[in-house]
Order: structure tokens, then C-alpha cells, then sequence
């Protein structure tokens, strides 16, 4: 009798957890809005990170149809490349020696770039609009 019901708690526990995530919806070509701040203070390391990465995107735009992405932006120029989506993580690959992942979410019709897996409060958010 216990076995059975430790057999039907983990199988109720794997139904609820197995549902398959949305996935993000990323074509389309997205202009730049905002940057949010996260609340945690960056380690000096991170807090570089992040400014490389808004540096990146902040005044620019980033069309991706098809698994071909064109980043346009004051401070790397136009780019073309690759990319693939796949569990809520973008990699983007533009030629051999230029390539990064991030990732990214859906909020209110916006793409959402993301500074870690967990989520945008502590290490703040890129909102990008179409």
C-alpha cells in the first residue's frame, strides 16, 4: 500500500512538472526599449558583462527570421549570422570567431534578453519591442 502510493505521488509530481514550456518566440526584427535595472550589487566581472551586453543591443535593433539573425548596432555595427533557440536560451553565432548565448522570454508581446536563467530581478533585463 505505501509503495503504491509513493508510485502515484511521484507520478502526479512528473504529469504536473513534464508540460512542455511555450517556447520563446523570437523572429521578427526587434528595436531596442529599455534597459531595467536589476536590484543586486555586480560583482565587478558581472557588472562588465552586463554593460558589454546592453552596449550591444542599446540604440540598435536585431531581426532573426528563419535561423538567420542580422544585429544592428551603434557599437558593433551590422552583423549577419546564425542562431537557434532552444529552452529558453538564444545562441547566436556570427561567423567562427564571434558568437554568444543568452538568455531570453516573452513579456507582454516584448522579447526579453535576460542576464541569467533565473530570471530579471536581480540582474536586470533588456526589453526589446517590435
Amino acid at each position: 500500500m505505501k509503495k503504491l502510493l509513493f508510485v502515484a505521488i511521484v507520478a502526479l509530481f512528473m504529469a504536473c512538472n513534464s508540460a512542455p514550456k511555450e517556447p520563446v518566440k523570437v523572429e521578427g526584427k526587434w528595436n531596442f526599449k529599455e534597459f531595467v535595472e536589476g536590484t543586486a550589487e555586480l560583482n565587478p566581472q558581472n557588472q562588465a558583462m552586463v554593460n558589454t551586453i546592453v552596449n550591444m543591443f542599446k540604440d540598435g535593433s536585431i531581426e532573426m527570421t528563419e535561423g538567420k539573425v542580422t544585429l544592428v548596432s551603434p557599437s558593433a555595427g551590422e552583423r549577419s549570422g546564425t542562431y537557434t533557440v532552444e529552452d529558453g536560451k538564444l545562441n547566436v553565432k556570427f561567423g567562427e570567431n564571434s558568437q554568444f548565448a543568452l538568455h531570453v522570454a516573452n513579456e507582454n508581446g516584448n522579447l526579453i534578453i535576460l542576464f541569467n536563467e533565473d530570471g530579471s530581478k536581480e540582474t536586470g533585463k533588456i526589453v526589446m519591442a517590435k
